[in-house]
Order: structure tokens, then C-alpha cells, then sequence
């Protein structure tokens, strides 16, 4: 019977150790660390989240598949490990990682661009750098820092998580800011409406556009006129212009031309 029972006892000992191997080769993980240039000290109340993102899809927002959220992270450089399930990852998709610190669920800072992971060669150790949400940066080549926003052509570099390839000249989306007028396209279609601005809290009013059946389309139309109809946050720093819904999701980036 003391045979049976330290069988038994072994059998459960190695079913556990199985089980645990099992879990980890299950999970696998993002590794990064985030810092910024800024000589300041984060509130009790910031919190750093970074998440893993689904890019692929041109025609709905970035699908989350990981996340990391640390409260009163201290000071940077903020390491963090973004945990995820294999069996999710697509070898023909795009992965992105993206960073932010919030205080009371408002950026404070984020990451200005995109950083691909896991698939296409990409790694999963990375190296963010946050920009204060609103802060003024100087671009190399302008003295003037911040492009205004109106008089200024804002070419779409990025919507709903994707960014977007060079097109040709005709088939660019933009935007244009003239008073209380926002005029563009989305790649396809002619676009124009009214919009208000109270420091950076935006909205944009109803949105027309012309009805073109365009041949080949580069599926970032809906994307463009989604991402007018949700924000509610605008920034400019230096040359690029940002939308954020009520979330502080970013939803399109534009470039200064």
C-alpha cells in the first residue's frame, strides 16, 4: 500500500510538472522597455500600458492581442513583458506594439510610430520611445517646430493601427484645415465637412463626399472616414497631426507635406 500511495503521490508530482511545461510552451511573450526624453517624474496616478496589436486588416481597427499595464511604473526606462497566445499568431499577418502612459485614462505620452513584431522576421524584444502627447518638437530641417494646423497639408501616414504605403499623388489621403472647413480625400473620394476645435478637443460634423467608383481600391477609405467620425482628441508635434477617440485610441496619423 506505501508503494501504491508513493506511486500515486510521483504520478501527480509529474502530471503537475507536465502541466506547467505545457502552460509555458503555451504562453509565449512581447519583452520591451520603454523610456523618454523628458526630465520629469510621473504622478502616483500614472499608469504604463504597452499592448500588442493586430494590424492586417485596412478596413477595421487593430485587433488587441496582448496587453501590460503596470500602475506608478516609477521612472523610465519602463521594462514590461506583454504575455500571448501562440495559436492566435498568423505567420501571413501584421503585428505592431504600441506603448502609452495614462493619467486619470488621458495620454501623457505615447509612442509616435508602430513597431512590428513576431512575424516577417520581426523580433519580440523591443526598444520604445514615448512622446508627450501635445508637447512641441522640433523637426530636422524646420526652426518653426509645430506646423500649424490650418494652411497645412496633412497627408495620412497611418489609419486604424496600419500604416500606409506610398501612393501615387491622385490617390494620397489627406487632409485640409481652413477655419471651421476640413476638406481631403481618402484615397478615393473627395471629401468635405465642418469641424470644431476647443484646444484638443475636436469634432467633426457630417462628413460629404463626392461618389466615385474607383477602380483598385486601396481598402484605407473607411478607415479615413471612421477615424473622422470618432475622434474626439487632435495633437500636432512638430510635423505630425494625430486623432484619438475618447479611449486616447490612436486612430489615424498624419505628416506634414
Amino acid at each position: 500500500m506505501a508503494f501504491m500511495r508513493t506511486k500515486t503521490v510521483s504520478c501527480v508530482r509529474l502530471g503537475m510538472l507536465f502541466t506547467l511545461i505545457a502552460g509555458t510552451a503555451m504562453a509565449q511573450s512581447i519583452q520591451g522597455t520603454a523610456t523618454y526624453r523628458e526630465r520629469m517624474t510621473l504622478p502616483p496616478a500614472a499608469i504604463f500600458e504597452a499592448v500588442l496589436e493586430d494590424v492586417s486588416r485596412a478596413d477595421a481597427a487593430a485587433e488587441i492581442i496582448g496587453r501590460a499595464r503596470i500602475a506608478s511604473p516609477g521612472n523610465p526606462p519602463f521594462a514590461f513583458t506583454i504575455p500571448y497566445d501562440p495559436a492566435k499568431i498568423l505567420a501571413d499577418h501584421h503585428y505592431n506594439v504600441r506603448a502609452r502612459i495614462l493619467v486619470e485614462e488621458k495620454p501623457m505620452f505615447t509612442t509616435d510610430t508602430a513597431t512590428p513584431v513576431i512575424t516577417r522576421g520581426s523580433p519580440t524584444k523591443v526598444s520604445l520611445l514615448l512622446r508627450r502627447v501635445g508637447a512641441t518638437q522640433v523637426t530636422p530641417g524646420s526652426s518653426a517646430g509645430m506646423k500649424p494646423l490650418e494652411g497645412t497639408y496633412w497627408r495620412a501616414i497611418e489609419l486604424a493601427g496600419k500604416p500606409i504605403p506610398t501612393l501615387d499623388l491622385k490617390r494620397e489621403a489627406y487632409v485640409q484645415f481652413e477655419r471651421s472647413r476640413v476638406s481631403g480625400s481618402d484615397t478615393c473620394n473627395r471629401i468635405t465637412g465642418n469641424f470644431e476645435l476647443n484646444n484638443d478637443r475636436v469634432s467633426f460634423g457630417q462628413i460629404a463626399a463626392t461618389q466615385m467608383a474607383c477602380p483598385n481600391p486601396t481598402g484605407f477609405e473607411d478607415p479615413f472616414r471612421d477615424a473622422l467620425k470618432r475622434a474626439t482628441r487632435l495633437t500636432i508635434a512638430g510635423d505630425r497631426l494625430e486623432l484619438f477617440d475618447q479611449k486616447g485610441t490612436r486612430l489615424a496619423e498624419f505628416m506634414a507635406r
